[in-house]
Formats: C-alpha cells, structure tokens, sequence
C-alpha cells in the first residue's frame, strides 16, 4: 500500500509543488508502514521541542497501560519540490531532536524535497546542546548504494527518487529495519 501512495502522487509533480502534498503524502505512507495502535505506531504532526519543529514524527509506542512508552523512530522533515536542499532539512531534524533525544539514543530522519526522499541514522554522542552532539550518517538501503563519494556523511547521499520502482521497493524495506532497530524511550502515564 505504501508503494502505491508513493508512486501514485510522487509522479505529480504539481502536486509535489506543495509542502502540505508533500507531508500529507509521506503520512500516508507512515500510516501505511507504522500503523496506528498500541502496539504499534503513533504519526504525529508538527511536534514542538525546545529547539524546534518537525514536520511529523513517528512514534513506536509499546509498555503496559497505565504506563505507556513511547520510542521516537522517524523524524520527518518534508519541503516542496523547489525547496530548501537537503542540508538545511537534515539540520532541522538536528534541532529538533537536541533537546529530545538522550545520550546514547538513535533514531532516524528522513527529509523529503518533493518526490526525493533522504534517510539518515541519528545517535546522541553528546549530552549539550551544541549541533556535534548528535552524530548524523547517510543511512544505505539494500543495494542502493547512497554514498556519492564513499563517505557516509549527512551532507553525502543520493536521494531516492519516489517515481522509480527500485527505490520505492527499498524505501518499504527500509522502514522494516527502522522498526527493528528503534532505541529511545519515554515514558508517560495514560490518564
């Protein structure tokens, strides 16, 4: 189903031409591939921290009510189609989760510029509030090889482009080893 969302709106490009499209397209494709339920995921929209916005956020929740747990898995950062470039995307990722993730956490990001996509891992090295305490590499998917110049670092990467096959195909794989490999929690109590 995701790889229908994904092909089917990707090769509009007047609908690309919008952030909104953009970031409603890729919710569609969350809700698809982390579906909401306990457990299992939680897609939430423009969520604040203190040093910034993200687009949406995917959430692995899991624990025992009336304690439930909450993994950040995704954060998404969406631009249309002539937008911002993807430095400036994966370093608003970065801002917005400084102040969230604790040391040690992973989590991943993806940054969309209308129908091409980047993914990148995510790792508090750090415990301030300065950009090198998170450590950001190009994520590489299946046999894609992302790495421009054999450097895996955020600003390298081949976008994956929404419209081809392949990449749709990796894409979907890719989201199986993101849900394996979540390893931050917050805990909150369920009223």
């Amino acid at each position: 189903m995701a790889a229908a969302i994904m092909a089917s709106f990707s090769a509009v490009n007047e609908f690309m031409d919008e952030e909104a499209s953009v970031n409603a397209m890729w919710n569609g494709v969350f809700n698809a591939e982390c579906p909401t339920g306990h457990p299992g995921y939680m897609t939430a929209p423009e969520v604040h921290s203190l040093n910034g916005r993200a687009d949406l956020i995917v959430y692995q929740i899991g624990g025992q009510a009336p304690h439930l747990t909450s993994d950040v898995l995704i954060v998404f950062e969406g631009k249309r189609r002539t937008g911002d470039d993807f430095p400036v995307i994966v370093n608003q990722c970065k801002n917005w989760a400084r102040s969230v993730l604790s040391q040690h956490a992973c989590c991943y990001f993806i940054g969309a510029r209308g129908k091409l996509a980047k993914f990148w891992v995510c790792q508090r090295i750090g415990n301030g509030q300065q950009m090198w305490d998170l450590q950001t590499k190009s994520l590489r998917l299946g046999g894609h090889n992302q790495f421009q110049d054999g450097q895996p670092d955020m600003d390298d990467g081949t976008p994956f482009d929404l419209t081809n096959g392949i990449h749709r195909a990796l894409i979907i794989n890719a989201f199986t080893y993101m849900r394996n490999h979540v390893a931050v929690t917050y805990t909150w109590t369920a009223p």
